[in-house]
C-alpha cells in the first residue's frame, strides 16, 4: 500500500479512509467506510483507524466494484497481510519504476526462472523495498552507457535478452535459470556506489561495485544450495585475479552479453540525431562509430 488518507467525506454521505494500493501492473485507490458502512464484525465495534493498513504494508486485497454514482471508488471488503519478502516482485509499486514497462519485463524474466532456489532468491532479495528501490531507478554509471536514472535495471534486462540470444536453446533449464539471475544481478553493487546521477557514495569511493555486489548477495547466497550458490559466485566475482581460477562458458556470455548491451548504447548515443543515410558517428567520449545503412530500392 502506497498512501493513506483518514478522515475522508465522501458524497453519498459516508465517512471512511481513501487507500492508493499498487503493483507493478496497476495502480488504485479505493475506499475503505467506517461502521456501519463497512459490514466486518471485527471494525464494527472499534475505530477504524485501529485496524488501517499502514502505507508500506504489503497486503493481498478483496474488493467490491462501486454501485454508487456519487463514489467511483470500489470498496476494500478485507485484507490479508503479506511479508515483502513472500509477495516478491509482483508487489512492487508500478510508479517506483522510471519506465514500468521495464519492471513488467522484470516480474516476467523472474517468473520465468524454473528452479524454486534462484527465483525465491530474487523474490526475496527484492521484496525489500530499500534494495528494490534503489535497482529499480539506479543509474548503471555516472558517465558512461546507461547513466540516466533507471539505466541500471534497462541495462541488466538487456544483458539477459542478450544471454538468452547466445545461449543455445536445448541446453539444461539450470544453466538458462542461472544466466537469467546472474544477468539480472550483475551489477546489483551499484545501487551501494551511486548516490543516484549526482556523484559516487563514501562506499562507492572506496570499493568496486562487483565486491558490494557479492556482499549484498551474501546473505541470500548462505540460504540456498552450496553448489548452486558457489556458481553465481564464480558468474558475478571479475576480480582482476580471476585468471587464476577456472573458466566456463557461461561465464563467458555474461561477461558478452554484458559488453554487447554497453557498446549498444554507445552506438545509439553516437547516431542520435543524426539523419538515417549517415553511417559514421561519435559518442560523448569522441569515439568513432559505423552502422551499415539499409539499400535503397531502384
Amino acid at each position: 500500500m502506497l498512501h493513506v488518507r483518514e478522515g475522508i467525506w465522501f458524497d453519498d454521505g459516508r465517512t471512511g479512509a481513501l487507500l492508493q494500493l499498487g503493483n507493478y501492473q496497476q495502480l488504485e485507490e479505493v475506499a475503505l467506510y467506517e461502521p456501519p458502512f463497512f459490514e466486518s464484525p471485527v471494525v464494527s465495534d472499534n475505530e477504524l483507524s485501529t485496524f488501517l493498513p499502514q502505507a508500506g504494508d504489503c497486503l493481498t486485497p478483496r474488493l467490491m466494484p462501486s454501485t454508487s454514482k456519487q463514489n467511483p471508488w470500489p470498496t476494500l471488503r478485507e485484507w490479508t497481510p503479506l511479508s515483502p519478502e513472500k509477495a516478491g516482485l509482483v508487489a512492487l509499486p508500478r510508479s517506483w519504476a522510471i519506465n514500468p514497462g521495464d519492471l513488467v519485463r522484470l516480474v516476467h524474466q523472474v517468473a520465468s526462472i524454473r528452479h524454486p532456489s534462484l527465483q525465491g532468491l530474487m523474490n526475496e532479495l527484492l521484496g525489500d523495498a530499500q534494495r528494490a528501490w534503489a535497482y529499480l531507478r539506479a543509474p548503471a554509471s555516472l558517465n558512461h552507457h546507461h547513466n540516466e536514472p533507471g539505466g541500471l535495471l534497462h541495462h541488466s534486462l538487456e544483458v539477459v535478452d542478450h544471454l538468452m540470444g547466445l545461449w543455445p536453446r536445448n541446453a539444461p533449464a539450470l544453466e538458462r535459470d542461472l544466466l537469467i539471475t546472474a544477468g539480472l544481478l550483475h551489477d546489483i553493487g551499484k545501487t551501494w556506489v551511486y548516490r543516484g546521477t549526482e556523484g559516487y557514495t563514501d562506499l562507492g569511493q572506496v570499493l568496486h561495485h562487483d565486491t558490494l555486489t557479492l556482499e549484498i548477495l551474501g546473505p541470500y547466497l548462505a540460504t540456498i544450495d552450496s553448489t548452486l550458490a558457489n556458481t553465481l559466485r564464480h558468474l558475478l566475482c571479475r576480480s582482476e585475479r580471476t585468471s587464476h581460477y577456472p573458466r566456463s562458458a557461461l561465464k563467458a556470455a555474461l561477461q558478452q552479453a554484458d559488453a554487447l548491451s554497453a557498446e549498444q548504447y554507445y552506438q545509439q548515443q553516437a547516431f542520435e540525431g543524426l539523419p538515417s543515410y549517415r553511417y559514421r558517428g561519435r559518442d560523448l567520449q569522441g569515439q568513432s562509430w559505423y552502422r551499415l545503412v539499409s539499400q535503397r530500392k531502384g
